[in-house]
């Protein structure tokens, strides 16, 4: 794990064995949701989809088969807005969106 990654998980909240209760980082939106957090999380997916994070890379394989991670990511649940979005993107574009995208977020 780089230290870019690692100072990401940061910003997001949840910085990597930092958790303080047993159950782990709360699921709870009022935890996470803030202009600044999902900023955050869209950059991360941005960076992550462009290949700019040492250590990780997204391949041309899953950039061509957007419809299989999107069923992988978000089965069965994006909305008609996220899919419109998606529809307009394409390569890495595509897949940062659908990382930032609320449905993802969710889960």
């Amino acid at each position: 794990m780089t230290h870019q990654l690692l100072r990401y998980l940061g910003r997001m909240g949840e910085p990597l064995f930092l958790a303080q209760a047993p159950t782990g980082y709360p699921d709870i939106a009022s935890s996470w949701i803030s202009a600044d957090m999902l900023l955050t999380r869209m950059n991360f997916a941005i960076d992550l989809a462009a290949n700019r994070l040492p250590g990780t890379q997204m391949t041309l394989e899953t950039l061509k088969d957007r419809d299989g991670l999107m069923r992988r990511i978000a089965p069965g649940s994006l909305s008609p807005a996220t899919q419109a979005g998606l529809a307009e993107a394409d390569g890495n574009q595509a897949i940062a969106l659908l990382l930032a995208a609320p449905e993802f977020q969710r889960r």
